[in-house]
């Protein structure tokens, strides 16, 4: 072998080389693009759950006492809207509306400020007719009910229906004008939630 075929030999080799390391750098972007993609995801991912637990650890003591006092507030209605006529019920009302707005979940708040919302339309129509006051008051436990179960699932996770809630303190729910009036309201607040679900 003369010298310029082994010179040949070994630019050829030469040439291949940087060909084949050209050829594994371009061929393997996409796989690498891809895998960088992923690990980025799959940081967000364990941020995103180490931010969700250190949240739920820090609130739940706050999610627990103010699912209580808004179940406490329907249950034990007689006696919770007398409380809530004095000076201190008012700023129990209020703390227990901000403890919503700050640990509540977002479908939470959402099912509130439906709720708050009602209750604002309804203090600015004073000209109702009785049924609609009856209506109307019975629309409002149904919000309130709602609030009350996804309390419920924001604590435990688990999911409850609202007028199980109802059926639990209002004696008198299964007689025909009540019931049909409950799950007509139910149905439209069920409506309007989902109109707000992203």
């Amino acid at each position: 072998m003369t010298l310029t075929n082994l010179l040949l030999v070994l630019l050829g080799a030469l040439v291949f080389g940087i060909y084949k390391s050209i050829e594994n750098s371009i061929g393997n972007l996409p796989n690498r693009i891809h895998d960088k993609n992923m690990q980025k995801m799959k940081t967000q991912d364990e941020r995103d759950l180490q931010v969700e637990s250190y949240y739920r650890q820090i609130s739940g003591e706050e999610i627990a006492k103010t699912f209580y006092e808004w179940t406490n507030l329907l249950t034990n209605m007689k006696d919770s809207l007398k409380e809530l006529e004095s000076p201190d019920g008012m700023k129990k009302l209020r703390d227990m509306q901000t403890r919503i707005l700050m640990y509540g979940s977002s479908r939470t708040v959402k099912i509130y400020t439906l709720m708050m919302q009602h209750n604002y339309q309804l203090n600015e129509n004073k000209n109702l007719s009785p049924e609609e006051q009856s209506y109307i008051s019975k629309k409002t436990l149904v919000y309130f009910s709602a609030v009350i179960a996804s309390l419920k699932e924001d604590f435990t996770g688990y999911k409850i229906d609202n007028d199980d809630i109802l059926k639990t303190t209002i004696t008198d729910y299964n007689t025909p004008e009540n019931k049909s009036v409950f799950e007509r309201a139910s149905r439209e607040i069920m409506q309007e939630i989902k109109k707000l679900e992203y």
